[in-house]
């Protein structure tokens, strides 16, 4: 962004918190990975005949719903509007390109706040802490590192951990309204039975307070996707041109791609690809990329490359065979002409006694 564009979303988010009228004074910070904005003012309202402070109602909602509408205004990476409750990610979204008015939207401001509403979002998106909860969230923050891609594939990696995903149903409309993580322990008095704590709704793990589950879900789909269409261009093309396991690694590396064989008493029995975090099997990659078929392949290539060394070594052995051969015979030639030569130093020149010319004669031999 341009010093320009800081000042006018200082501009922008003294209006919406009701600050426009206000003097103020904004600082541009550096001391953090990402460039952000220090914006000093005043609490009293000195448009007021009472100087009284500007209303502070619902400050915390209110800055985080100005701030998303200024992402959206000036294209910053939004990271705001997921935090708020689905009814103010409604008001908020698109603001500005329904030509809505900061200003006269703050007025309104308190008829948008529904302090029940907000009361009711706080405590059912507030984090548990117990011990249960914090042990489920460490179970399922290990398992989320590993990048599932559905719920179904998440369930398979809890079932070791003894977590259960279940469906949250609402009690009155019989409608699923999401997920809970349901921790099956074992009971200290007779350890054959387990008991099933209370399910924990995804919303409350602290793992989830960045980023949803489902959201997270669909991300790593998405890098998987993207990972498995890289490396699948990349092998295609590099399958044809490697001679051996080193060098496939070697070339793979090149293009940020790790490589694992995987061997045991019997031999090689598989390989991955890591791309980014994400890491694949050769069959996942594509049916060509198993660890039998790429050994195959790289037979193959270097089969191919001995042979044409081959070729080209009987080829270089037949053009010396042609040069040594052609030397010879020019060699006999140069002898030829000589002896030529010799024979007219032996000619004989005789002066003509009719005419005086010299006449060359041939020696009789």
């Amino acid at each position: 962004l341009t010093n320009e564009q800081y000042v006018a979303i200082a501009k922008d988010y003294m209006d919406g918190m009701g600050y426009g009228e206000q003097p103020f004074a904004t600082f541009l910070h550096t001391d953090k990975n990402h460039l952000h904005l220090h914006i000093v003012s005043s609490r009293v309202d000195f448009n007021d005949p009472k100087y009284r402070k500007i209303d502070d109602y619902n400050e915390q909602w209110r800055s985080q719903c100005v701030g998303t509408i200024i992402e959206q205004k000036y294209g910053i990476t939004q990271v705001l509007k997921e935090k708020l409750p689905t009814f103010l990610q409604k008001k908020v979204d698109n603001f500005f390109s329904q030509d809505k008015n900061i200003d006269a939207y703050f007025q309104h401001w308190r008829k948008d706040l529904n302090t029940k509403w907000l009361k009711e979002f706080e405590q059912e998106n507030k984090p548990i802490k117990n011990e249960i909860a914090l042990q489920v969230n460490d179970i399922v923050a290990a398992a989320m590192r590993e990048k599932p891609r559905s719920v179904a594939q998440l369930k398979k990696l809890l079932e070791p951990q003894r977590v259960e995903i279940v469906e949250a149903i609402n009690q009155k409309t019989g409608k699923k309204q999401g997920l809970l993580f349901v921790y099956h322990r074992q009971d200290v008095k007779d350890t054959t039975v387990e008991i099933a704590e209370k399910g924990i709704p995804s919303s409350k793990l602290p793992c989830f307070e960045k980023m949803p589950l489902m959201q997270q879900l669909f991300s790593n789909k998405q890098e998987h996707k993207a990972a498995k269409t890289y490396i699948y261009k990349q092998l295609a093309w590099i399958k044809e041109k490697a001679k051996d396991r080193e060098e496939l690694q070697k070339m793979l590396q090149k293009k940020d791609i790790a490589s694992t064989w995987h061997e045991n008493a019997g031999g090689i029995y598989g390989v991955s690809f890591t791309y980014k975090d994400v890491t694949l099997k050769g069959s996942q990659v594509g049916k060509d990329f198993t660890a039998e078929k790429l050994a195959a392949f790289l037979l193959l290539n270097s089969q191919q490359t001995a042979l044409q060394q081959q070729q080209r070594a009987q080829q270089q052995q037949q053009r010396d065979a042609q040069q040594q051969s052609a030397g010879i015979g020019g060699s006999l030639a140069g002898t030829a002409g000589k002896a030529s030569d010799d024979d007219d130093d032996d000619d004989e020149e005789e002066v003509d006694e009719v005419t005086g010319k010299r006449i060359r004669r041939k020696r009789n031999r």
